[in-house]
């Protein structure tokens, strides 16, 4: 769980998936 990035997606909830995944990108997915 350490190697995984943290991210809270309650700051994200705001945005669509889209921008959602613009705004992390690869760190998550």
């Amino acid at each position: 769980d350490e190697a995984k990035p943290k991210i809270n997606l309650h700051h994200y909830k705001h945005l669509s998936r889209s921008e959602i995944e613009d705004e992390i990108g690869e760190m998550y997915w």
